[in-house]
């Protein structure tokens, strides 16, 4: 009996402190889950901080994408392309390309801006620049051009009103790039328009026909002095004519006529055989000769003087007898010996004949008288032939190009009289 009441008692016990467990967890549970109010945010009185941010509908493309202002370059396009390190034969090759004007039936033109591109770009082309092409000098009467590039003050035709001191033959100035040409191509004639509307002018402005023959013989003279180091040719002369005044205007290309240059280029007629004498004379050391050529430079001007050719003598007395006469005869007996004999006549006659083609240049011609005139023209021509005998032997052995590769340079000229381009 005292058993089972302890065993009931023990029940109840147990039962009540399940119980009390039971409520003590479910107190818990309500304390997690029912807090009170202060322990929450309240919505309604916060700010936007404590709220996610409101995200707009984005607009339509359309399709396409709006293009960037700049775009970032491919760093592999920053590589240069390295011309120099390709093989000197295909940069030959490419050179010849850019700078060698092509056949007449061709469209493509001369790019000389290569040549800007690098100083050693410079040096390996600007030879193949002029080796083939033509360099194009054209005589109008209000200057002499050499492609675009004008030479000097020089006008040719001299009007009346526009007389002035810097337009003589002594300032015909060649360009730089001239002396790196090899072929030369002279346009000598009057059947421009330039030279028409000259020739028909009204009468104060004018310009005598034998204004022209005069301005292209001394035209051709003075190139053929720039140019006669045997390293370069005078190849072509367009519509020279045996002139009435001046014997030739062509004579002084006969210095391009020896050395084994070909017969088809244009030349002067034969020489003056009283000239190539003289010439040989002189360039043999005979002192004689030396004299006699003195002796007739200083006939001419007498008898220019007593012609009544007042202008050309007093043109070339001041200039001519006190300083060229002077100077050559002081150099003369100095250093007179046979070989410098002769190159002392040539000298000499070069500064004589450039005082005197000036002078001509500025008076008519045609007021001369016929043995005035015959006189000129021989001094003109022994000139012309002394430097014929007294060059250096070492121009004398230039070689000379096959007939092909003149075919092809004539081919050229053609092709270049229609093409424009920049070689000056």
């Amino acid at each position: 009996m005292w058993h089972r009441c302890s065993i009931l008692h023990f029940s109840i016990i147990r039962f009540f402190s399940l119980t009390a467990a039971i409520a003590k967890i479910q107190v818990d549970i309500m304390a997690v889950f029912i807090r009170p109010p202060a322990l929450f945010k309240n919505y309604d009185e916060c700010d936007t901080s404590y709220t996610a941010p409101s995200i707009e509908p984005a607009e339509p493309t359309w399709g396409y994408t709006q293009p960037k202002d700049t775009v970032t370059p491919d760093r592999r396009e920053l590589v240069p392309f390295r011309f120099l390190d390709l093989p000197p034969e295909l940069r030959n090759h490419i050179y010849r390309e850019l700078l060698a004007l092509p056949a007449a039936s061709s469209d493509r033109g001369c790019y000389p801006q290569i040549l800007a591109a690098s100083k050693q770009i410079n040096d390996e082309a600007t030879g193949l620049l002029y080796e083939d092409n033509f360099i194009h000098v054209h005589i109008l009467p209000d200057g002499v051009f050499a492609r675009n590039t004008r030479c000097g003050s020089y006008v040719p035709a001299r009007r009346r009103h526009h007389k002035r001191h810097d337009d003589g033959l002594r300032h015909l100035v060649w360009p730089a790039f001239i002396r790196k040409a090899r072929f030369v191509s002279v346009d000598a004639t009057d059947k421009v328009k330039e030279w028409q509307e000259a020739f028909s002018s009204p009468h104060p402005d004018r310009i005598r026909r034998s204004v022209h023959e005069v301005c292209v013989s001394n035209v051709l003279w003075s190139l053929c002095i720039e140019l006669n180091d045997g390293q370069r040719r005078l190849l072509h002369v367009k519509h020279v004519t045996k002139g009435n005044y001046v014997s030739s205007p062509a004579y002084a290309m006969r210095m391009y006529t020896q050395g084994g240059i070909p017969n088809r280029i244009q030349s002067a007629e034969a020489g003056d055989e009283w000239a190539r004498r003289m010439a040989s004379k002189v360039s043999a050391g005979c002192w004689k000769t030396h004299l006699i050529v003195i002796w007739i430079c200083l006939a001419l001007l007498w008898r220019t003087v007593y012609a009544h050719s007042s202008t050309l003598y007093l043109l070339l007395f001041p200039s001519l007898v006190l300083r060229i006469l002077v100077d050559h005869l002081v150099e003369w007996t100095l250093d007179a010996d046979r070989f410098t004999t002769g190159r002392h006549t040539a000298i000499f006659l070069r500064s004589f004949v450039s005082e005197l083609r000036h002078g001509l240049h500025c008076l008519d011609v045609r007021s001369l008288p016929d043995d005035v005139l015959t006189g000129i023209n021989e001094i003109l021509h022994l000139e012309v032939e002394v430097e014929l005998a007294t060059k250096d032997k070492r121009r004398r052995n230039v070689a000379v190009r096959a007939a092909g590769d003149l075919d092809r340079i004539f081919r050229r000229l053609q092709a270049s009289e229609q093409i424009p381009t920049l070689l000056g």
